[in-house]
């Protein structure tokens, strides 16, 4: 049982440098993404972890949370995606992608330590 990795999407918004505005929800959200996608997952997750904090709208709120999971995941900091994705989980109890990372994460945190 692996973790699935996907991603929530918002459009994007830029300054004219071409930079994202952080000053946006959207914004924050674009530079998350891409600093993900340059494998840059301790930043990304901050940055979503940031977002979700900020943002008033519930659906963006758990999908930068879910998204922080998969970054903090990634990052290889197992306890960090696990309480992301089980915050999504508390919002949104029927969100299947959040409740199978978890419990994938869980299985994989006991095995790692049955392993020291």
């Amino acid at each position: 049982m692996g973790v699935l990795l996907l991603f929530f999407l918002l459009s994007p918004t830029a300054l004219a440098d071409g930079s994202p505005d952080v000053s946006t929800v959207e914004g924050l959200w674009e530079l998350g993404q891409s600093l993900y996608e340059e494998g840059r997952f301790e930043e990304a997750h901050e940055t979503f972890s940031d977002l979700a904090q900020r943002t008033h709208d519930n659906e963006t709120r758990l999908g930068a949370r879910y998204n922080a999971g998969n970054a903090a995941y990634r990052a290889g900091r197992l306890e960090d995606a696990l309480a992301e994705w089980d915050r999504v989980i508390e919002q949104d109890p029927e969100n299947e992608t959040a409740l199978a990372n978890s419990q994938a994460v869980q299985s994989e945190i006991a095995t790692r330590r049955q392993q020291e």
